[in-house]
């Protein structure tokens, strides 16, 4: 049908049923979360003039979505060098070097860490000794940056969720009251945290 309720009526559900539904639990904990949730990828997939006034004129919000996208953008710079200090390793170390196999950067990182240490503590005192102990360094110094940025993109998720909470009754309202609202089961299903609309009604 032409009235953007496809979603709804695959339920077998009115929208403004739907969203009658979803307010008579919004003081249970998980609809909340769901809900924001399906908000946070509305949020990531919309232009801002498209949403209701009380989410498009909420600056905390907008800006937590900013703050989330710069925190994000950042662990994936810190990502892309782990992966290149592991490239250059692999190229020192030549075959006998399994830390960067088969792992995600950090575990690799923490492999690599390991290794070169075990190496650095048997070497004899001399430059190889020292060159060791120097990429050990490096590699400790990446692992430490990685980590840094990685509870930096959680934090700012996390500071996202609750402002997306904070919106969820709107978000509801908006939902049941405007029939340009389109419930998307792609993004009820692939949000970042898990949850959505699908799984706040199924609740």
């Amino acid at each position: 049908r032409g009235d953007n309720s496809c979603g709804f009526h695959g339920l077998g559900i009115k929208r403004d049923d739907a969203a009658a539904k979803l307010l008579r639990h919004k003081q249970d904990a998980e609809v909340v979360n769901f809900v924001a949730a399906d908000l946070e990828a509305a949020l990531q997939t919309g232009s801002r003039k498209g949403f209701p006034p009380a989410i498009r004129d909420d600056e905390e919000l907008w800006s937590a979505l900013a703050a989330y996208y710069a925190a994000q953008e950042a662990h994936d710079a810190q990502r892309r060098e782990g992966r290149e200090l592991l490239a250059e390793e692999r190229h020192l170390r030549g075959a006998g070097g399994k830390a960067n196999v088969a792992h995600d950067v950090p575990t690799a990182l923490h492999h690599l860490s390991a290794e070169l240490k075990g190496e650095a503590t048997a070497a004899p005192s001399g430059p190889k000794k020292l060159q060791l102990m120097q990429r050990l360094l490096r590699c400790k110094i990446q692992l430490s940056e990685l980590q840094a940025s990685a509870d930096r993109a959680a934090t700012a998720q996390m500071n996202l969720r609750a402002r997306s909470r904070a919106r969820a009754e709107d978000y509801i309202t908006w939902m049941g009251r405007d029939s340009s609202f389109w419930l998307s089961f792609l993004r009820g299903g692939r949000s970042a945290s898990g949850g959505g609309l699908l799984d706040a009604m199924a609740k």
